[in-house]
């Protein structure tokens, strides 16, 4: 949503990590699995960003 060097000028000098989210799963193939594959993924987004396990 945002463009990647203001994400980047924001965290600089931290230890936040930058991290993408699909909201819309258009990363995704259509079909009655969309919706759940696209909350696992944002999900595993988050860990990784959080420094969680994914």
């Amino acid at each position: 949503q945002f463009p990647s060097h203001l994400t980047a000028a924001l965290i600089e000098g931290t230890q936040a990590r930058i991290g993408v989210l699909d909201p819309l799963g258009t990363e995704f193939t259509p079909g009655p699995d969309l919706y759940g594959n696209m909350m696992t993924a944002n999900l595993r987004a988050f860990e990784d960003c959080l420094g969680g396990k994914s």
